[in-house]
């Protein structure tokens, strides 16, 4: 992946990764995409395999990014699907954190039986 110091600020922060976390996912993936495409397109009558590893570097950065949205959207499904079982539960009268810590010490226990 090329990655060319004077991308960096002056804390060594990659501008693409600044990108990467100001703009909309929508703008950032265009942005990728259409970087990419550019070195694609003009590989042959400019830089040759110099442009074929920019638009690599290009895609390489987009499929860090995908990796980086989906592991962020899992983790938000855990997190609402944890806030949706406590506020059930706090509905109920029980307090979270009591339970949790209930099925906590149950499978502990059911782990030392088993284990």
């Amino acid at each position: 992946m090329i990655k060319p110091s004077y991308y960096q600020d002056g804390t060594g922060k990659d501008l693409l990764n600044h990108l990467a976390e100001i703009l909309p996912a929508a703008q950032y993936r265009g942005f990728c995409k259409g970087n990419a495409v550019k070195y694609l397109v003009r590989y042959e009558d400019k830089n040759g395999v110099e442009d074929l590893d920019k638009a690599l570097t290009y895609l390489e950065r987009l499929k860090e990014f995908e990796g980086q949205q989906a592991r962020a959207d899992k983790a938000a499904k855990i997190r609402a699907k944890f806030k949706d079982k406590a506020d059930k539960l706090r509905a109920a009268g029980i307090d979270p954190e009591i339970k949790s810590m209930t099925v906590y010490a149950r499978d502990l226990s059911v782990g030392e039986v088993n284990g």
